[in-house]
């Protein structure tokens, strides 16, 4: 929004990309070739067909740390961090020896999942520990999803008080 002009790839910024004030996510104000439908915030998606070739209608995603850098998306494997904010997020995870912030939105990118050999050689009694384990790794990665979610969206808060922009209507990605 204010350093930055260029997404992860070094490409221009994407001016035809609008930051949601209410949703604080990214929408389109014209469509792009190539695709059906314009990209959609939270606030207007609609039940519209997946896109080919993508498992999320968003091709556009701003770093989930700084919000300063547009990343390609729409994959369940894509990455919601920029590389700066990526290697401190790996850091802290590393540091304090779990999944405390998720890089993405699959939960194998985290190491989180249950090898089926285990599965297959457990008997009830292991099964069952296997599968309350999980569940209790799933409830808190969901969590953390949502913790880092409100803190994107203050992040945005804070940067558009910061330099006076207008956090009352939808912003242009390129302001």
């Amino acid at each position: 929004m204010v350093e930055h002009t260029r997404d992860g790839d070094g490409e221009d910024a994407h001016p035809n990309f609008m930051l949601c004030v209410t949703c604080h996510g990214l929408h389109e104000d014209k469509l792009q070739p190539g695709f059906a439908t314009p990209q959609r915030c939270a606030c207007s998606r609609t039940d519209e067909p997946t896109w080919p070739r993508y498992d999320f209608n968003e091709h556009l995603h701003l770093c989930e740390c700084c919000r300063l850098v547009p990343l390609r998306s729409g994959s369940r494997w894509s990455v919601w961090f920029c590389e700066e904010c990526k290697a401190r997020v790996r850091n802290l995870n590393s540091t304090t020896g779990r999944y405390v912030i998720p890089i993405g939105r699959h939960s194998l990118m985290g190491g989180i999942g249950i090898e089926g050999s285990e599965l297959v050689d457990a008997d009830d009694r292991r099964f069952n520990e296997l599968v309350d384990g999980f569940a209790d790794q799933m409830r808190r990665w969901s969590d953390s999803i949502d913790h880092l979610h409100a803190f994107a969206a203050r992040r945005i808060v804070f940067l558009t008080d910061a330099v006076g922009l207008d956090a009352t209507r939808d912003l242009q990605l390129d302001t």
